[in-house]
């Protein structure tokens, strides 16, 4: 988790950007205006490629200012002139007089029909030209005019290795996995996916990867599914290894609690993983409230062992519990025996997103937020897996979403670092548009139908989607995915 830093404001004359974030913000939309004074890149000078104008005499006119908006590396661009008054019959852009020329650098032209100057710069810096104007009278003047070409953002945020390069192993930069369920049995599941990066500022900070994530199926028939995404707090030193903690553990304690030789941990009350399969037996007087109070006490037990296993791994490295913080999000799935319905839950502990695509009659998603995002006072802030969050029974509560489905829906959840490019406000979390772009995106890069062994490019494909840029959105990103297998024929598997 990177929180955004705060943006710096910057006008006319102002100085050549030194932040990879400043640059950024100037290069938005590309629309800083020119005017500001020259510096060491002085000089550029656009190619002159340029059409005849009056040879007679031009005077100059210093106190006429031509304002032309500013460029960046690599963006296609076009300034078209645009005369402010009636006064003005026509306009030539013309080499300043002076200026060294750079122009097989620079990417420029000057173009006529209408007067404009365009192309894609190659080089960032000042480019000077001089105008010359032609008055309804005849008259002519000139000024000259400078604009700026901004570095592209892009090519600035330039990736470096951990000084202390000892969890690498564990933290890899990239991670990916999947486990496809067995296609030998007509039995329905899921395909579960999952991948994750290290963010542009984590690398351009030479940090790890603070995201993680965790997936697997228990040995019951039909097998509970389980996905789990962590994002580490960016102000906790060794979230990196908080998030994979939490990640192993949750899933490890799902598998073992929701398996079919029931719960093997001596230290809960009772077997709350037979307690809530017993009641889910009983589709058709199924009771809600009870179903709830079970995934509490599933849910709950689940934190308790991943709070327990940081306060242990704190212990041992010497450290205070809050250098390791992270969010977690959970989903477990399960196609009921003797019934056509799948039941889904979800636990979500701090920001991201859990999203449930139900397939509609006419075979398209029907997308619905799982899970409340929590939220901080500020930008950037939100809450973490804690003691205080086990003890906060009320709001415990409101953590955990269930549901009963007629068919078998894709399951998607993912840390914010996705979430808040793709999802700008609060209320886009509950528009169908942005989910369905999301999984418009991810469908192409899912591996085809299952052949053991395949390389089929599948990590690469679902990499470059989740590095997509976004200007102002750098933090690692992960997504975990369940997909109905092809054993379950219907709209979800085919997207």
């Amino acid at each position: 988790m990177h929180a955004p830093s705060r943006e710096r404001s910057g006008g006319e004359g102002a100085s050549q950007p030194r932040t990879v974030e400043d640059e950024e913000r100037l290069s938005a939309g590309r629309q800083r205006q020119g005017g500001g004074s020259a510096d060491d890149h002085a000089g550029h000078l656009a190619t002159p490629v340029v059409t005849p104008y009056p040879t007679r005499r031009i005077a100059d006119a210093p106190n006429l200012r031509v304002r032309i908006r500013n460029a960046m590396v690599g963006a296609p661009y076009e300034y078209v002139f645009q005369p402010s008054n009636d006064k003005i019959h026509s306009v030539w852009f013309i080499p300043a007089p002076g200026a060294t020329p750079v122009h097989e650098h620079t990417g420029l032209k000057f173009a006529s029909d209408p007067p404009r100057i365009i192309g894609t710069p190659d080089v960032d810096g000042d480019v000077t030209v001089r105008v010359v104007f032609e008055r309804g009278d005849g008259r002519l003047l000139s000024a000259e005019s400078r604009f700026y070409v901004n570095k592209n953002p892009r090519d600035m945020w330039v990736p470096i290795e951990p000084a202390d390069t000892g969890d690498l192993e564990l933290k890899p930069h990239r991670q990916a996995r999947r486990e496809f369920a067995d296609r030998t049995t007509d039995a329905p599941g899921w395909d579960l996916i999952g991948a994750s990066i290290r963010g542009r500022a984590h690398a351009k900070d030479a940090k790890y990867r603070e995201d993680h994530f965790d997936l697997g199926r228990d040995v019951s028939s039909p097998p509970w599914h389980v996905v789990v995404s962590c994002d580490g707090a960016g102000s906790a030193s060794m979230s990196r290894l908080g998030s994979y903690c939490i990640a192993r553990e949750s899933t490890s304690f799902l598998k073992g609690e929701l398996g079919a030789s029931g719960g093997t941990n001596e230290d809960l009350p009772d077997d709350i993983g037979r307690g809530l399969n017993q009641l889910l037996d009983d589709v058709e007087s199924l009771d809600k409230d009870k179903v709830q109070q079970k995934l509490e006490e599933v849910f709950h037990a689940m934190a308790k062992e991943a709070v327990g296993a940081i306060s242990l791994l704190a212990t041992e490295q010497s450290r205070p519990v809050k250098d390791f913080n992270s969010t977690v999000l959970v989903a477990i799935a399960r196609h009921l025996p003797n019934s056509s319905k799948t039941f889904v839950a979800t636990f979500q502990v701090g920001d991201g997103a859990i999203g449930v695509g139900v397939p509609s009659a006419d075979e398209t998603l029907m997308w619905k937020l799982f899970g409340k995002p929590d939220s901080g006072q500020y930008a950037g802030e939100t809450v973490f897996l804690s003691q205080r969050v086990l003890d906060d029974k009320g709001k415990f509560h409101d953590r955990i979403c269930h549901e009963l489905f007629d068919a078998m829906p894709v399951i998607l959840a993912m840390s914010d670092g996705v979430s808040d490019p793709r999802f700008p406000s609060e209320a886009s979390l509950h528009e169908q548009g942005p989910w369905r772009q999301i999984w418009n995106d991810i469908l192409p890069t899912l591996p085809p139908e299952h052949l053991p062994g395949e390389a089929d490019g599948w990590e690469t494909r679902l990499y470059d989607v989740l590095e997509r840029y976004d200007e102002g959105h750098h933090d690692d990103r992960t997504i975990v995915i369940a997909r109905p297998t092809p054993s379950a024929k219907g709209p979800a598997h085919h997207g």
